[in-house]
């Protein structure tokens, strides 16, 4: 099942590693993964400057994509990126996206995401 579509500036390698090791305040994925998952992982969020993540709570997330998430990439020329984003997100309307989606899981997915917001604060 496609998840979500996402693009970058940086290596594709240095991205993944955001996504699968890093914490969730980088990465709109996480964040829309962790808040998915929060009460099943019993993930806590936490204010950090300039927004939220999952703190020590990061690694049960990690370890849940490990387990469960595959990466596929496609490496484009930078003035196609944009484009071809645009074009699979509203072609496949992965449930994780949350710009240029209109996918009916959307309205939840921003609801879950705005309650790990106000908790973290």
């Amino acid at each position: 099942m496609l998840l979500y579509i996402g693009k970058t500036k940086a290596r594709v390698t240095t991205r993944i590693r955001q996504h699968f090791h890093n914490d969730s305040y980088g990465s709109s994925f996480r964040k829309s993964l962790g808040a998915v998952l929060k009460e099943q992982l019993d993930l806590t969020p936490v204010q950090r400057k300039n927004g939220w993540a999952f703190g020590e709570d990061e690694e049960k997330l990690s370890e849940w994509m490990r387990d469960h998430a595959r990466v596929r990439f496609v490496e484009l020329s930078e003035r196609r990126v944009d484009p071809v984003e645009k074009e699979l997100v509203g072609r496949f309307s992965p449930p994780l996206n949350i710009e240029r989606n209109s996918h009916p899981f959307r309205s939840t997915l921003e609801e879950l995401r705005d309650r790990c917001a106000e908790e973290a604060s």
